[in-house]
């Protein structure tokens, strides 16, 4: 049976994103996968990755957007 490969999926949220912040939204989603990335390599443990992505993307998301 062939090893299996990990794969990591960052949903880029679930509302309409302004065309002004198209950009800077994709910018922060790559950053947040790169991030995930180097995590699940490093502890080889799903949760732990998801939740540093989930912490990495709370941080950059602006507060008012959140509300």
């Amino acid at each position: 049976m062939p090893e299996l490969e990990p794969k990591l999926i960052v949903h880029g949220g679930a509302w309409d994103i302004p065309k002004r912040l198209h950009h800077e939204h994709l910018a922060g989603i790559e950053q947040a996968l790169q991030l995930g990335q180097q995590v699940l390599k490093k502890e080889d443990d799903a949760l732990k990755t998801v939740i540093e992505v989930i912490k990495f993307l709370e941080e950059l998301m602006p507060v008012a957007v959140r509300f």
